[in-house]
């Protein structure tokens, strides 16, 4: 699977995994950056990550990448049921938006 369009904000990348892969419960993970060797715009990772865990997208610092393409697509035998603590945050359209506005992201 190839994705060829990079998504800008966090709403691209939260659309794209429920509208079109399938997933009903994505969790954003905060995570202090461990390297700091460029300009960076956040000292902290942001990453969306499925009910299981798996990481599937990362935000740079200007654009966001889907990460583990194979994982993209929800499976239930890959994805489970969501668990309490898969991330940080859960996420939803409500959330996805505030966290636009406070972070641009």
């Amino acid at each position: 699977m190839e994705v060829t369009l990079l998504p800008k904000t966090l709403r691209e990348v939260f659309d794209f995994l429920t509208d079109q892969y399938g997933h009903q419960h994505l969790w954003l993970n905060l995570e202090p950056r461990k390297s700091h060797l460029n300009n960076f715009r956040f000292l902290i990772d942001f990453r969306v990550v499925s009910s299981s865990g798996q990481e599937l997208a990362e935000f740079d610092g200007a654009r966001w990448y889907y990460i583990n393409p194979c994982l993209l697509k929800f499976n239930v035998t890959v994805h489970g049921l969501p668990p309490s603590n898969a991330g940080h945050f859960q996420l939803d359209k409500n959330r996805v938006i505030g966290f636009m506005n406070s972070f641009g992201i």
